[in-house]
């Protein structure tokens, strides 16, 4: 017996319900609850972010980007990392069997804490990894003494 399902926008997609071990059971229950069923548009950077004594460093992978098609801007102490993934298909006469890549424009934000300095924020890339370090702020520079006369 075949199962068929129903994904979110009616679109009818056929599939053997019975998978070949418990991972690929639990892995399409949570692909297909969550309508991920169209890999275009569905791309989200895994990100790491590391605080160390005198910095904070947000690693985020980004298979198969250059520099130039990654995007980083700081607003109202918020970091916004964005950019797009392109699926780049060879028009040779290839065949696709499986493609589990995902692809499509991402935009991530993140808050920055009150002990940075927003102006020492240095990024690069290296091996598909955007490395974004950003250096803390001394304490005691924003402490002042006032004196009560």
């Amino acid at each position: 017996m075949t199962m068929v399902k129903f994904s979110k926008n009616g679109e009818v997609m056929r599939d053997a319900f019975i998978p070949g071990n418990f991972a690929n059971l639990v892995e399409n229950l949570f692909n297909d609850s969550f309508g991920n069923t169209d890999k275009k548009g569905s791309f989200n950077p895994k990100v790491d972010i590391i605080e160390r004594e005198n910095e904070f460093e947000l690693q985020a992978a980004l298979p198969g980007l250059k520099k130039e098609e990654i995007s980083l801007e700081l607003n109202n102490n918020k970091l916004t990392l964005s950019g797009e993934r392109k699926f780049v298909k060879d028009e040779k006469n290839e065949k696709y069997h499986i493609v589990e890549s995902n692809y499509g424009s991402f935009t991530r934000t993140f808050s920055l804490p009150e002990n940075v300095k927003q102006d020492s924020i240095r990024a690069r890339v290296a091996d598909g990894i955007l490395f974004v370090t950003i250096e803390k702020a001394d304490p005691k520079a924003g402490v002042a003494k006032i004196d009560i006369v």
